[in-house]
């Protein structure tokens, strides 16, 4: 990324996340693949030279996207609770939190870029973890895996059953 992590502030992280949002926006109308950086500028409303001060590619865009979604959480939904990152209550404020960004997600998956959404799921888990409990890092990719599994099967089946019973058994 062109910007060091420790420039990061409120002006540019709504630019960055205009950006990741204009190229899910455009996502819903051209295959992911065909979209150019030009088209990411115009949609986010800011110059091409603005858009590689940050990103040399919208992979990168996106990447971080989902960071800033995964400290967000992990800031403010992931700092509320104590409990282990297993319990219920625990499980029910992770689903709902990234329920919010299902349409990212979804759109992701569907440009097959599930690796982007694995990635995020164990930077979340390593993130709880990690600062929370002493596990080995395959109990923390196992945890993120299934985490991940099940969120987005969850979502792609339209969220048949309430987020209650999905977190029981996420529990068990």
């Amino acid at each position: 990324m062109a910007k060091a992590a420790g420039e990061k502030t409120k002006r540019n992280k709504k630019t960055r996340m205009r950006i990741g949002e204009s190229i899910i926006s455009l996502m819903h109308e051209i295959p992911y693949d065909e979209i150019k950086i030009s088209e990411v500028s115009k949609q986010a409303d800011v110059s091409r030279m603005t858009f590689y001060q940050y990103y040399s590619t919208k992979e990168e865009a996106l990447k971080d996207y989902i960071n800033e979604i995964v400290e967000e959480y992990l800031e403010n939904e992931g700092g509320k609770d104590n409990t282990d990152i297993l319990s219920y209550r625990q499980i029910m404020s992770t689903l709902k939190f990234f329920d919010r960004y299902s349409d990212f997600f979804l759109s992701l998956v569907k440009a097959e870029r599930h690796s982007f959404v694995m990635d995020a799921f164990n930077d979340y888990v390593a993130g709880y973890l990690l600062r929370s409990k002493k596990r080995s890092e395959y109990e923390v990719y196992y945890y993120a895996g299934a985490l991940f599994n099940v969120f987005m099967q969850w979502e792609l089946h339209g969220k048949k059953e309430p987020v209650e019973q999905i977190a029981k058994l996420f529990a068990k």
